[in-house]
């Protein structure tokens, strides 16, 4: 075999393993994914899917895999939320929010803006909520995206309801009519 095909052959061989070992990791990180449960109620159980999920996304960061990371970086920033960690749910919605610019998700970005507002709120200066929430519906109002416009509102009527209970009702019904149209209660 003359040297320059050997070369090639080498070079795609290399290929080859290089794109399995891609590929096992992009199915590790769904299985670790997949695994994880984002109910679980104890403190133990909790850890443990956080423990999943901050290894998921570090995989498909890996992997190059940017909205797959983003994604499961907004349940490691919900469940963080839940962990009583706000600082660090706050983190991790921003480093998603930081992979969506060079591969943008609608969806995605919406839940992590979403995430990211509700984490905020538990900061003395919610003045980064209000933005947050108007980038998110105007967003979800773009792409038809229901879900994520309801839960905009919702969280929403929270920071509302700090200063006029009659305005936070409003949004919250208009949350909740949004909602029941996707069978969401």
């Amino acid at each position: 075999m003359p040297r320059r095909q050997f070369s090639l052959f080498v070079v795609l061989c290399l290929a080859v393993v290089a794109h399995g070992q891609t590929t096992n990791t992009i199915d590790t990180a769904r299985q670790l994914a997949s695994s994880a449960n984002d109910s679980a109620t104890t403190l133990e159980e909790r850890e443990d899917a956080l423990r999943k999920l901050q290894q998921s996304a570090q995989l498909f960061i890996g992997a190059g895999e940017k909205i797959e990371a983003a994604r499961v970086l907004n349940r490691v920033g919900r469940l963080q939320l839940i962990l009583a960690a706000p600082s660090d749910a706050i983190s991790a919605h921003n480093q998603a929010l930081s992979l969506l610019k060079s591969a943008p998700d609608v969806e995605v970005e919406v839940d992590n803006l979403n995430g990211l507002a509700t984490a905020s709120l538990s900061n003395a200066d919610t003045s980064a909520v209000e933005p947050l929430l108007n980038r998110s519906k105007m967003l979800s109002e773009q792409s038809h995206y229901t879900r994520g416009q309801a839960e905009a509102l919702l969280t929403l009527s929270i920071l509302q309801n700090r200063d006029n209970h009659v305005v936070a009702l409003k949004t919250a019904l208009e949350s909740l009519a949004l909602w029941t149209t996707v069978g969401d209660k």
